[in-house]
């Protein structure tokens, strides 16, 4: 009977395993997705060695609303439409690093086909699969002078390649940026943050009630869109973990959720506790040097996880549009 019972038992692990494993294992082969990306960087590029003020239209033109919102919002030299905008992006592209970032970009991404095309593609073919009505935005690349990383905008989405060209680029070393930030600086991670980025403008999160628990949660349920977005992508990649973070994460869960209920974290609406445990940084002060930064969204993703996997009748849009927060943690039967 014991041998019995323990094989019931490892069956019914296994059962569960293969429910989680296959959540995001979808067929996606016959969705079909006509991706187009408008190279803006290398337009810019061009006008460093056109000096005519008057071919700058004519060069931005294809480029449309995104021309001016990178102009405006993201290397900020103005409006196309004011009198003064050729000699403030004459000054942008005599930035002293802006030949050397072009020519990074170039080598890390081609000037052709990017290398990152047919992964971003999977992940909208996956996007298609979830919310079949839904439009794909309108892609475009940029070099931003290091500003930004990923822009959305409306039916919009632009990708600073400046900001992914490895981790050990000099050119970070010359700018001499936090090694955390650097961390997550490459080519195999812009496809998942172009996916979150897109959750985040398509399912914003609810203030109303906002606590610590309910932005864990907040953020965890937009990864695991993004892990439904790219599931062939490497948790590290998805995360931004090393693998000894990865594996603190995996190690310390009960620990980690035992000290946010202990301390009675998980209601605090203050704004730096919240960052504290959410934000962006080289690790979770209050956990371990050895944490990640961002360790409390993890846990708010196995949540998240534990939720839908009891609940295999909930569909993604159905995950994403839900904003009662409260009601996922009861019923997603969360026990590390």
């Amino acid at each position: 009977m014991t041998t019995i019972r323990h094989l019931l038992i490892c069956l019914s692990v296994v059962a569960l395993w293969s429910c989680t494993k296959n959540r995001f294992d979808v067929d996606v082969s016959n969705v079909q997705v006509n991706l187009k990306i408008n190279r803006l960087d290398m337009a810019v590029a061009q006008l460093k060695y056109d000096t005519s003020d008057a071919k700058i239209p004519q060069i931005l033109k294809p480029f449309g609303d995104f021309a001016e919102l990178y102009n405006t919002q993201i290397i900020k030299v103005g409006s196309m439409y004011n009198a003064d905008y050729p000699r403030n992006l004459r000054m942008f592209l005599s930035y002293e690093l802006f030949n050397d970032i072009t020519e990074a970009i170039q080598k890390t991404f081609g000037k052709n086909k990017l290398s990152f095309e047919s992964d971003l593609t999977l992940a909208f073919k996956h996007y298609k699969y979830y919310f079949p009505k839904k439009t794909i935005p309108n892609l475009y690349t940029f070099n931003g002078g290091f500003n930004q990383s990923i822009v959305i905008d409306s039916a919009i989405i632009g990708i600073g390649l400046d900001k992914y060209l490895g981790t050990k680029n000099v050119l970070y070393e010359k700018l001499e940026m936090e090694q955390f930030k650097k961390n997550v600086m490459y080519p195999e991670k812009l496809t998942s943050d172009c996916m979150f980025a897109l959750a985040e403008s398509e399912f914003p999160f609810s203030f109303a009630n906002q606590n610590l628990l309910s932005s864990m949660l907040d953020e965890g349920r937009k990864m695991y869109f993004t892990k439904a977005m790219t599931p062939q992508i490497a948790d590290t990649i998805l995360w931004g973990f090393t693998g000894k973070q990865m594996t603190f994460c995996i190690e310390n869960e009960r620990q980690m959720w035992d000290y946010l209920v202990d301390n009675k974290l998980l209601f605090n609406n203050e704004y730096m506790t919240i960052k504290r445990f959410t934000g962006e940084g080289p690790f979770t002060t209050a956990f371990s040097k050895d944490s990640p930064a961002k360790a409390a969204v993890w846990i708010g993703y196995q949540i998240v996880l534990s939720y839908m996997n009891h609940h295999s009748n909930v569909s993604l849009p159905e995950l994403m549009t839900e904003n009662d927060y409260q009601r996922i943690m009861n019923k997603s039967k969360y026990n590390p």
